[in-house]
């Protein structure tokens, strides 16, 4: 056996960096995504209610982010919310700016929108991530 195998074996490992990421494993940020999703898209969806004379009905902000956005980047849960809906959004590009009203555009203007979520509400720790900070 190894001197490695044996220090794994015993619970004695040697780091010299530990890489997180903090959106979701660090720090519990779903409530702060599911709100900026739901400003946007209920913004949206008002608008295309008011242009289009149909009904829209409004986010989910459990249930749809759930079902459609959590765990996806940006562009694709926003698509895969879209076609649930039945809604035609053209792509766009990315890189289109968040008053374009294309599916980057408008996953843009979310990540705006979180980006001011942040600056107001506290941010919460998953579990106890400043003891396993502090043992690494």
């Amino acid at each position: 056996m190894s001197r490695r195998e044996g220090d794994v074996r015993q619970g004695r490992l040697h780091f010299q960096a530990a890489v997180f990421d903090l959106d979701g494993v660090i720090t519990d940020t779903a409530k702060l995504h599911a709100q900026a999703w739901k400003r946007l898209i209920d913004g949206y969806l008002e608008r295309l209610s008011r242009e289009s004379g149909e009904k829209h009905d409004p986010f989910d902000a459990r249930d749809e982010y759930r079902r459609y956005v959590d765990g996806k980047p940006r562009s694709q849960g926003l698509q895969s919310f879209l076609d649930a809906r039945g809604i035609q959004v053209p792509r766009g590009n990315p890189g289109d700016p968040p008053d374009r009203d294309t599916v980057e555009g408008l996953a843009a203007r979310k990540d705006r929108y979180f980006q001011e979520v942040l600056e107001r509400e506290p941010v919460e720790l998953l579990g106890d991530v400043v003891g396993l900070v502090r043992a690494l």
